[in-house]
């Protein structure tokens, strides 16, 4: 239906710059699902940011537990990437900027429900701080794991031939 995606390594092999005969099996190419009425990529920094994989290969766990309401290891990351090796602090105090991501975010998922309440129900203030601040409790885990997410993706890039070696290494340890 649709046609393999050409990756640099291939087009090299096709021009015959590579020395290696090695290409990459059909697997690694993505083909959209038919189901879908719209396409959902599955690699790059969306995938990265919804699913907390590492934003080079989008194979490894970037967190120790992937509950995120667990509280007693909500901030608890690996330290590397099992696949490729990527950092996830790649220096002291790099988190430091993700906290105005999450300000950003929870200003958004606070203040789109206080004007609906607000102004389409008409409900008293107080019921109001109260409904958005449970929300805000209780969507705190997933704002502080996003906005690291977001943070990190922004620095680290999307490599689709380490995505092709990371892959090939899980498969080789399920083994």
């Amino acid at each position: 239906m649709y046609p393999p995606r050409r990756t640099k390594q291939t087009i090299n092999n096709e021009q015959g710059k590579n020395k290696s005969n090695y290409k990459l099996p059909t697997f690694f190419y993505h083909q959209p699902p038919t189901f879908l009425p719209i396409f959902v990529p599955m690699e790059g920094a969306l995938y990265t940011i919804i699913h907390s994989k590492c934003p080079k290969c989008n194979v490894g766990e970037m967190y120790a537990d992937s509950n995120m309401y667990n509280l007693k290891k909500l901030g608890q990351m690996k330290l590397k990437c099992e696949y490729c090796g990527q950092l996830f602090e790649p220096e002291t105090g790099f988190y430091y900027g993700a906290m105005y991501v999450s300000y950003g975010l929870s200003i958004i998922a606070m203040f789109i429900p206080a004007y609906s309440l607000y102004f389409l129900f008409d409900i008293s203030f107080g019921a109001m701080l109260a409904v958005v601040l449970g929300i805000y409790v209780g969507f705190f885990p997933v704002f502080f794991r996003v906005s690291r997410n977001i943070w990190l993706s922004m620095f680290v890039k999307f490599n689709p031939e380490e995505k092709a070696l990371s892959l090939e290494k899980k498969r080789m340890a399920a083994n």
